[in-house]
């Protein structure tokens, strides 16, 4: 199964302060760095949802101006499958980029398949109100390989967790078919979520709380 990356393009209204094209020969560093392994130091459940892969550099890659993700049956370290991931932070935890506020959107194409998950998501930069879901998470994309005509974007919040979460669904065709524009806008006290540049789901409810702080 392979998860493309591709070109975007702004917006009116939209000053681009950072983006990555893929233009070269491998991913660029200076901007993404992999995550490996499992994440079992995190805890029995690494970085969640009792994921089957281990995530190697080897399943990323950069071809003909794309970021191709790969997930492969193979076993590795005890996992069945294997797989890629990255982010806009260094192994050690320091940021490469990171934002408060702006439109955040990537190009992608989704694999199709049961068990597939791809996502396309943020948490914050570090976790001064306590480890997920204190801190936050804003899931850009969610499609599940066996839904592909079904997409979700959700925040994760609270103590406890909470969510608030939209859904749309293709009136024709999937998410694997072709390339489609996934996009969160993010201002103080709103957050607008699209595809495609079509509007589907606005949310203004969200707190982070941690023991002994005010609600914020």
């Amino acid at each position: 199964f392979f998860f493309f990356f591709s070109k975007i393009t702004e917006k009116e209204g939209w000053t681009l302060v950072w983006n990555d094209e893929f233009s070269g020969r491998k991913l660029d560093t200076t901007k993404w760095d992999y995550q490996i392994g499992t994440g079992s130091q995190y805890g029995l459940n690494g970085w969640g949802n009792e994921e089957a892969q281990y995530y190697t550099p080897e399943n990323v890659f950069v071809k003909d101006g794309y970021l191709v993700i790969e997930a492969k049956k193979e076993e590795k370290e005890g996992k069945s499958y294997t797989s890629g991931r990255v982010r806009t932070m260094k192994q050690d935890g320091s940021p490469l980029f990171t934002t408060t506020y702006g439109r955040i959107e990537a190009s992608m194409s989704l694999p199709e398949g049961n068990g597939v998950w791809p996502a396309f998501w943020m948490l914050s930069a570090d976790e001064s109100y306590g480890t997920w879901p204190l801190s936050g998470e804003i899931d850009i994309m969610e499609v599940m390989g066996q839904t592909t005509d079904t997409l979700h974007g959700t925040l994760h919040f609270g103590e406890p967790h909470a969510q608030q979460q939209g859904t749309y669904i293709l009136e024709e065709g999937n998410f694997a078919d072709e390339f489609h524009v996934f996009a969160c806008e993010w201002e103080p006290g709103e957050m607008r979520f699209y595809v495609d540049n079509e509007l589907y789901f606005t949310e203004h409810e969200w707190y982070t709380k941690r023991n002994g702080f005010d609600e914020m």
